[in-house]
């Protein structure tokens, strides 16, 4: 299951930071993109579908492939936002992100990534 973690402490390429709504200014530690494979369960059908995510900021987007230039998705994790780990799913790993607007029952390969995600609600949605 690969994982990319890219910015942090001293990264010297600049990405748009989500918290001041433009490009990051060089002041403090430079915001975390993750990104991996992760299964996700349709709102209508209920299968599940591997899609391509990306965790920047508040936004976590997900695409049909690796590498597609547009997403299919987006999940904006404002207040109100919350992780919850279940055991009510025949998939081992899942967990159900819920926004003030939406749930998204989502499954990884490993936890890290539900720690990161969860780390992100926790520290107020910024890196």
């Amino acid at each position: 299951f690969p994982v990319t973690i890219a910015g942090g402490m001293g990264d010297e390429e600049a990405t748009e930071d989500d918290e001041a709504g433009g490009a990051y200014d060089g002041s403090g530690p430079q915001p975390v993109r993750v990104e991996g494979w992760m299964a996700k369960q349709g709102h209508f059908i209920r299968n599940w579908k591997n899609r391509w995510f990306t965790l920047e900021g508040r936004t976590m987007a997900y695409y049909s492939k690796e590498g597609a230039a547009k997403p299919k998705g987006a999940i904006r994790m404002s207040a109100g936002t919350d992780v919850v780990v279940e055991e009510k799913y025949a998939k081992p790993y899942c967990f159900t992100l819920i926004t003030p607007t939406k749930k998204f029952i989502l499954q990884v390969r490993r936890l890290f990534f539900v720690g990161v995600v969860k780390g992100c609600v926790k520290a107020g949605f910024s890196f």
